[in-house]
């Protein structure tokens, strides 16, 4: 295999004459570049050039930039992309991290770099046009290209000539060029895509036409440009396409231009991309949509289009894999999935680059070993989730990094993308998730038909497809969607949405009287918008339950009165809400309208006052907490058990002993984490506690049968665990050591101490501390003890008073626990053991779900509530019966709850009635207005229910 700059110097040995680069009226033939190469090539041997460290190039679009690639080739060395147009900041951490000692630059195009002592040398330097002898090979560098980390850290792929050269042979048959074609240089030369264009014109002796900075912005330039020049291969990111669409020049077929294929990369296409293309070039350009990363030298599969894909373009197909190149799609212990199953796209081949320069821990996270079916091989792991579909294409379903998570619910922005790209209206558009004032929602920017799209006739189009949890909150009209340098989506360039009142498909109507006006400032006050009318749908507006708990907690505090936040569910706009209340609280509505209200003093929530000094003195134990405890005990049927968590997780190249230094850090950071029970029936913070350390099975060299039983063995000890609750410490963290550098984390952390939340909190507290071992993080200043103390105090308000009423009605109504058949009386049982059963819906078959619940006004999670509900009753042979369900209740009595290790769980007793009439929508909706008056009275706990009932 030749280097790259050997098969360009064979180009122009055999056709000297011919034009191999233009540039705005510039044009270097292949001869003309290949000498001034040379001359620059020689100039950077002299001063100390080679293939150690690479060579900045730093140059403006001009031939000139051909002239410095090729020259630094020529020199045995890589080059360095340093685009003048990119952020100075950026081009200082390329400059720190790649530390070249020469820089290639030209004019003022130097001045814009930091300066770290490289040394510059002008593109025409050099005099000496023969060729140089480097002793570059194919297996040495040719670029480092940085792309962007999911920290935001600039990362630089180390790419070799022979991942380059064995791209374009190992292409499909269709997607074949030779020495006629004229390639467009559209994308920075900082951007991976512009090695294809590079290289694509020059190893096949094409022309390259470098497109200036006012071609690019401008469509319509642009489009003379390719008709003067007689372009015949375009290559866009489809997000650069889809601006071109927006110009009348390219909307209508145009006979006068010389294409023959565009090539896409970089982004998926959307289903309006070929709906607009086709509808005005039915007979035009083959389009191809090649999946290109740049740590393997470039493309890994190809798709063609045609016409028909225009009606059902399935634009997460990213089409076959290349001839020389394999795809895998591995789970997390790098083994294949089944065919149609999701898991890592992982590729190998002669395209994998040699890695990170100045970078060897992401490297080595990245580039593995892998036992695959045809053996061993070197993997590139791309962080992308994706399956293979029956005829062997590959569909992209997002990546790991990239999902954002909405009401606890993982979501693929990219879903809703597409979903949004199938309305007629619509040409572009882009979601992402923003925070603000610490919700995180949906928000959607579109390029539109109109100035003003019927938004809600978007939201009800995206409902249609997906769950109502996908829907956007929000929808921004933009005339174009903002680019980055290299010509994607430049989503940190988005506007913030505002806090205008959406189109939300509805005129406005003003608030008519002082009620609707007072109802209008406090909703604006919870969904954080203004111009709010009176018949504008609370869910329509971006609310959800969390959003419904915040305005109904305001309205609370300005009536003295307590509002379900299922009131929202049958009163749902301004108008509504205000003649139920005026209705429900003519009193109360009348004092707030005269600036005062009927609240006692005991209408407020009680607030945390820290006490550090105390922190190690014993406090009570909760509710839910003291359940925990009697369930331990052997005096009651199934005890002499413990409530707690079991988590095992698989990590490959694991620094154990940095993995205890960094937990070590969290147990230091958690009073919790350092807590037992005193047989007293307390609990205490101890001050001191001995350095954790991991129990450790070593499995490496046992057969498969003897660590597969050493798992389970370790399995079985600490799922069923009971911990002494008197000892420290009240969790287990081991390890068990598997082949090829596998470690397995056997977690057990007993309840008494943690929830989910918790976990969460721990789990992302250890992995920053792993892999940071300087980091630092606050202190929260709130402690579970603090919690539990104030928490105590809400018995004197009146939340309590009245959630205790509400479930003194409630539970004479309630039905009785399920009665399941049973083979054994649970009391004449002497120990037990717990195995969980399940089973997962099929992608489809979810989706399907989910759009059920969506067209009914429920959520997914009550709907399988119900399904649950539903199979209980079967199996009691009752249609009544009540679930005792955990109920997360961070209580708002601190800034700092949801930063705190502790259990604040609840229990709620929830009945499921009624299973017998109505439809499954009816019922479950009865079930999830029910379900939200139990979290309105979540100041009581089921626990403290059933014992106040008892006494009662």
């Amino acid at each position: 295999m030749q280097t790259l700059h050997e098969i360009i110097e064979l180009q122009a040995r055999t056709a000297p004459d011919a034009i191999a680069v233009s540039c705005d009226g510039n044009a270097l033939s292949y001869g003309e570049l290949n000498a001034r190469a040379n001359a620059l090539a020689n100039r950077l041997l002299e001063a100390g050039a080679s293939n150690a460290r690479p060579v900045g190039l730093c140059l403006p679009r001009d031939v000139d930039l051909v002239v410095g690639i090729l020259g630094i080739l020529k020199a045995g060395a890589a080059y360095l992309p340093l685009d003048p147009a990119y952020p100075a900041e950026r081009l200082a951490r390329i400059l720190d991290q790649a530390d070249p000692s020469i820089i290639v630059t030209s004019g003022s195009s130097g001045e814009i770099l930091p300066d770290r002592g490289a040394k510059l040398i002008d593109a025409d330097a050099g005099t000496e046009i023969t060729n140089p002898q480097s002793g570059a090979g194919p297996d040495d560098l040719c670029y480092v290209i940085f792309t962007s980390g999911t920290s935001g850290q600039p990362k630089g792929v180390m790419v070799t000539h022979a991942n380059v050269a064995r791209l374009f042979p190992a292409l499909p048959d269709e997607l074949r060029f030779g020495d006629s074609d004229v390639w467009t240089l559209f994308h920075s030369y900082a951007f991976g895509f512009s090695a294809w264009e590079i290289f694509g014109a020059l190893l096949h002796g094409g022309r390259l036409v470098i497109v200036p900075d006012r071609n690019k912005a401008d469509p319509r330039a642009l489009h003379e440009l390719l008709q003067t020049e007689k372009v015949t291969v375009l290559s866009q990111t489809p997000s650069a396409f889809r601006q071109l669409l927006l110009n009348e020049s390219f909307a209508r077929s145009d006979e006068e231009l010389s294409l023959r294929q565009i090539v896409f990369s970089g982004e998926a296409l959307q289903a309006n991309d070929l709906r607009d293309w086709y509808a005005a070039h039915p007979d035009g350009p083959q389009l191809f949509n090649t999946f290109a990363i740049t740590e393997t030298g470039g493309q890994v599969c190809v798709r063609t289009y045609a016409p028909a894909d225009a009606a059902a373009p399935r634009a997460a197909n990213v089409g076959t894999p290349l001839t020389d190149t394999s795809l895998w799609i591995l789970d997390e212990r790098l083994q294949p999935v089944a065919a149609g199953e999701p898991g890592e796209l992982c590729v190998s081949g002669p395209g994998v680059a040699r890695g990170y320069i100045d970078a060897p821990e992401l490297t080595a996270a990245a580039f593995v070993d892998a036992n695959l079916p045809d053996g061993k091989q070197r993997i590139y792991r791309t962080g992308d989730i994706a399956c293979r579909l029956d005829d062997g294409s590959i569909e992209f379903a997002g990546r790991n990094d990239d999902q954002v998570k909405i009401r606890g619910y993982r979501v693929e922005t990219g879903d809703i993308e597409a979903a949004l790209a199938t309305h007629p209206d619509i040409h572009h558009c882009a979601v992402i998730a923003r925070t603000d004032n610490t919700e995180t929602r949906l928000v959607a920017y579109v390029v539109a038909d109109t100035d003003a799209p019927d938004t809600m006739a978007l939201r009800e189009h995206v409902a249609e497809q997906l769950p109502d949890y996908m829907a956007p909150a929000f929808f921004v009209v933009l005339d174009t969607l903002p680019l980055g340098p290299n010509g994607k989506l430049d989503r940190r360039a988005l506007p913030a949405p505002g806090q205008a009142r959406p189109d939300l498909g509805t005129a406005y109507a003003a608030p008519e009287n002082p009620l609707q006006e007072q109802l209008a400032a406090t909703w604006s006050a919870a969904l954080g918008i203004t111009g709010i009318g009176t018949n504008d749908n609370f869910f329509a507006l971006g609310g959800d339950s969390i959003l419904a708990l915040r305005l109904t907690t305001g309205l609370r505090e300005q009536l003295g009165e307590y509002i379900y936040i299922s009131t929202l569910l049958e009163a749902p706009t301004i108008a509504l809400l205000a003649a139920e209340l005026q209705r429900t609280f003519p009193d109360a509505v009348a004092a707030m309208l005269r600036g005062t209200t009927r609240r006692q003093p005991d209408e407020q929530l009680p607030v945390v006052m820290p006490d550090h000094a105390a922190q190690h003195e014993t406090f009570p134990l909760t509710d839910i907490q003291q359940a925990y405890l009697v369930g331990r005990g052997s005096d009651f049927a199934m005890g002499n058990v413990s409530t707690h968590l079991y988590i095992e997780v698989d990590a490959q190249a694991l620094d154990l002993p940095r993995l205890e230094r960094a937990w070590q850090k969290v147990i230091d950071r958690h009073p919790m984490l350092r807590a037992i029970v005193l047989p007293d029936g307390t609990q205490q913070v101890l001050a001191d506690v001995p350095p954790y350390r991991f129990p450790v099975q070593d499995l490496r060299e046992q057969p498969e049968a003897a660590a597969e039983a050493g798992l389970q063995e370790e399995r079985d000890r600490l799922s069923h665990q009971v911990i002494p609750s008197d000892r420290w410490p009240l969790f287990e963290l081991s390890a068990s050591l598997l082949p090829d550098e596998r470690t397995r984390l056997h977690i057990s952390l007993d309840c008494l101490i943690t929830d989910a939340r918790s976990f969460q909190i721990m789990s992302a507290e250890l992995l920053q501390f792993y892999n940071d071992e300087d980091a630092s993080l606050p202190l929260p200043e709130l402690t579970f003890r603090d919690y539990v103390i104030t928490e105590k105090k809400l018995r004197d308000t009146g939340y309590y008073q009245r959630s205790l009423d509400y479930w003194r009605d409630r539970i004479e109504t309630l039905p009785a626990m399920p009665q399941l058949p049973l083979a054994r009386a649970p009391e004449t049982l002497e120990e037990q053991h717990f195995v969980q059963r399940g089973c997962e819906l099929s992608p489809p078959d979810w989706e399907r779900l989910q759009a059920r619940a969506a067209r009914a006004g429920i959520t997914p999670t009550v709907a399988l509530l119900q399904c649950f509900g539903e199979a209980l009753a079967a199996w009691s042979r009752s249609p009544r019966l009540t679930l005792n369900l955990t109920l997360f209740n961070r209580l708002p009595l601190h800034p700092d709850v949801n930063e705190v290790v502790g259990d604040f769980t609840s229990l709620v007793l929830l009945g499921v009635d009624e299973l017998a009439d109505g439809t499954f929508e009816s019922r479950a909706q009865r079930l999830q207005k029910e379900l939200w008056q139990g979290v309105d009275n979540r100041f009581v706990s089921g626990v403290r229910v059933m014992r106040e009932i008892a006494q009662m």
